[in-house]
């Protein structure tokens, strides 16, 4: 499964259209829902987030739109739903708090995360190959 949830509702907008066999069955709009209101209702999360109202958490992404795969946009929704990427993310606030501008983490040492998250998946992998070869 995918980390990348513009990948994920792609692929729930497709599963959708097909499992139904009818292109309106599913459409941006409801798979947005599905994403944010739904997913924190899941959760048990819908009354703090999962959308943007007053008493919820903000959490907010901002874009950066000006990307080959998502021109033309005509219809904004549409046009992340069926192309946009995680990459395309150029900054994250969570409840009010900017976590992320410029596509640069602004709390975390990314770098170093990066290499101690590589060197535990080689332990794990060289432990679990060793397990069960």
């Amino acid at each position: 499964m995918s980390e990348d949830m513009f990948e994920v509702m792609r692929i729930a907008l497709m599963v959708g259209r097909i499992k139904t066999g009818n292109y309106a069955a599913f459409l941006p709009p409801d798979v947005m829902e599905m994403a944010t209101r739904n997913g924190a209702a899941a959760l048990g999360l819908e009354e703090e987030i999962g959308s943007l109202e007053i008493g919820k958490k903000a959490d907010v992404i901002l874009l950066d739109l000006k990307k080959p795969h998502l021109v033309p946009m005509i219809n904004a929704l549409g046009t992340l739903v069926h192309t946009g990427l995680a990459s395309d993310v150029d900054t994250v606030i969570v409840d009010g708090r900017v976590l992320m501008e410029g596509r640069k983490v602004k709390h975390l040492r990314e770098e170093e995360i990066l290499i101690r998250a590589q060197e535990t998946t080689e332990r794990l992998w060289k432990d679990f190959s060793r397990k069960y070869r």
